[in-house]
């Protein structure tokens, strides 16, 4: 053991000294042979692009890709209220939709019961949009309707679940003055 022990230490043993590695060490050997063998990340994410589909004329499958288009929303929505963020709200209490403001669009959530003037003020919070009475633009809250995507306002001072239903579309807009 005590010979184990004086060979450990340099100065004690007349061992010859090892001048370097001259080839390339494992570590780069073994990133070369990653590169040439898998694509970078980078490209791998272009590849994974959303496919968009077109949706079913018949009314079972229509009915269907809505149930899975809910499903993929409740997924990826955030909730719309800062004070919800981490909230343990149960599924069946909470309002899907996705809300879209100049071409943004975001998939949210609202505790159901809520009314439609107090999501509006929290959706121009969100997309930081100032509506104070003094605005030059005045913006309005307006539904997709489902059918050839007309818009149709919103009342703000009805519950905002009673207006839009679970996995609908909302779009903040400039109003528009009308002339009679």
């Amino acid at each position: 053991m005590s010979r184990l022990i004086l060979h450990r230490e340099p100065a004690s043993h007349t061992c010859s000294q090892k001048e370097g590695v001259s080839g390339p060490t494992r570590n780069e050997s073994a990133r070369a042979l990653l590169a040439k063998n898998f694509t970078s990340s980078k490209s791998h994410k272009s590849a994974l692009k959303r496919r968009s589909f077109a949706r079913p004329t018949d009314p079972a499958k229509l009915a269907q890709f809505r149930q899975l288009e809910l499903m993929k929303l409740r997924q990826r929505a955030s909730p719309l209220d800062p004070k919800h963020q981490s909230s343990a709200m149960p599924v069946d209490k909470r309002r899907f939709f996705k809300a879209s403001l100049d071409g943004e669009t975001s998939d949210l959530w609202i505790e159901k019961g809520l009314m439609t003037g107090k999501v509006f003020d929290l959706l121009a919070l969100r997309f930081g949009i100032s509506i104070t009475a003094t605005d030059s633009q005045k913006y309005q809250l307006l539904k997709v309707s489902d059918g050839a995507g007309h818009l149709v306002p919103l009342l703000y001072d009805k519950p905002f679940e009673d207006q839009v239903e679970d996995g609908g579309e909302v779009v903040l807009s400039i109003e528009r003055a009308s002339f009679i």
